[in-house]
């Protein structure tokens, strides 16, 4: 189980508590009103000041110089190295009635998928999506994504130069 207050005190910052969520002053901005709002049951984040959507992996690598090694083994100690953070219902449901191999069948360097495990990503698949990867929506909706099926994957279409 995390605990995110205790996480974030270890980095020396000052948590206050508003409701379901913890304040800390954002270290992107240098924030010194704790506009930075962290959920306390995943260490997401979002600062009302300058936007910023910090992961707690984001978060200790602005604040520390620790290596991604150390970074990891101290999100293990605060029970925040769940990869399911930040993965819609949806996403967790896929992987759970998923019952067949990992792996796509490979041909050569190309996956093979079939029509029915392609599907179109849901807004708040989306949403979650590029928040946990910290990315910009619109710029990510230009790749226009899909879903797999059955696996908690995010298909990203691509061509070659040869065969486009």
């Amino acid at each position: 189980m995390s605990n995110v207050r205790e996480f974030l005190t270890s980095l020396g910052l000052e948590v206050k508590t508003e409701g379901s969520q913890l304040r800390v002053d954002c270290q992107e901005c240098d924030d010194t009103k704790m506009h930075l709002y962290i959920e306390q049951g995943n260490g997401l984040g979002y600062c009302h000041k300058c936007g910023w959507s910090p992961n707690p992996y984001k978060l200790i690598e602005k604040i520390t110089s620790k290596t991604p090694a150390e970074i990891m083994k101290m999100l293990d100690e605060h029970g925040l190295n769940d990869s399911n953070h930040g993965q819609s219902a949806v996403s967790n449901q896929r992987s759970a009635i998923s019952e067949e191999k990992k792996v796509p069948t490979a041909h050569g360097n190309k996956m093979m998928l079939s029509k029915e495990d392609v599907l179109p990503l849901t807004k708040q698949e989306r949403t979650d999506f590029c928040q946990l990867k910290q990315i910009d929506e619109a710029a990510f909706e230009k790749f226009r994504p899909y879903a797999h099926a059955k696996e908690p994957w995010v298909l990203i279409p691509v061509f070659s130069p040869d065969a486009p």
